[in-house]
């Protein structure tokens, strides 16, 4: 959904910080107004856009834009366009080559202001080679980047770094789907394998969003998919399934947007 005009306007117009921290009040205190009127799956939208916007006018502040072998990309939930009032914005700064001391003091001053602006933010500064190289250790970071978005910057590096994270035989589909159980299979035990707890984690209990989310992560490594809809096509999901996993993820949202 589009933005309000007024926020749009306040974070054009925003020269010092208190500008940006009352143009941020403005649009959190736009969001709760708006949780009783519309879909939750709008409101998380939106707040994707405004960090979009935000961050994209602080990297022309910063003078990061006029770096050519530069490119921010955000990643994660982020990366899905899908951001709750309070979530954690986890972004990459994707480089060429290791930056001088000068790109790095931007680099600085543009992750102090996010601070200073009272965001959770989760960043990293790589090469390609060293994203690549993070990819084949962690994947915890190479689902991040399967759900990556290019918000500014160099597109040839953007592309080149989406090609590898398809094409390389790091995390074959079989490997990375072994994985990700392990990973719910943990996550599952911590919660001592039940949804009933006296205090539910929305996120990491059993039929929680994270469960969800790695249906959704193993079907873009297996089958390149970007939604859920897409497995329909692949046998994956009936229409039916399909249906009732969407009632499922936006009853989550529901609890999650009105929990922050």
């Amino acid at each position: 959904m589009a933005l309000p005009n007024k926020v749009k306007k306040l974070l054009s117009d925003a020269e010092q910080l208190t500008d940006y921290r009352d143009c941020s009040n403005y649009f959190y205190k736009w969001l709760q107004n708006e949780f009783s009127k519309q879909p939750v799956g709008n409101l998380i939208n939106a707040r994707a856009e405004f960090i979009d916007r935000l961050l994209i006018k602080l990297f022309h502040v910063y003078d990061l834009a006029r770096e050519p072998d530069l490119a921010l990309i955000a990643v994660g939930g982020y990366g899905r366009g899908e951001l709750h009032p309070y979530s954690d914005i986890d972004f990459l700064l994707l480089v060429t080559e290791q930056p001088s001391d000068a790109v790095c003091e931007k680099i600085g001053q543009f992750v102090t202001m996010l601070w200073d602006l009272n965001l959770e933010i989760g960043h990293s500064v790589r090469t390609i080679e060293q994203a690549i190289e993070q990819k084949r250790e962690d994947v915890t970071f190479a689902t991040s980047l399967l759900e990556s978005r290019l918000l500014f910057g160099n597109h040839i590096e953007y592309e080149e770094l989406k090609a590898h994270i398809l094409a390389t035989p790091v995390w074959q589909s079989d490997e990375f789907f072994l994985a990700k159980v392990n990973e719910q299979q943990l996550r599952h035990k911590k919660c001592h394998g039940t949804a009933y707890n006296l205090e539910p984690n929305i996120k990491e209990n059993p039929g929680g969003l994270r469960d969800l989310q790695t249906i959704i992560w193993v079907a873009k490594k297996h089958f390149r998919a970007e939604t859920l809809q897409e497995l329909i096509s692949h046998g994956y999901l009936t229409h039916e399934e399909y249906q009732e996993l969407l009632e499922c993820l936006e009853n989550l949202w529901n609890i999650r947007f009105a929990l922050h």
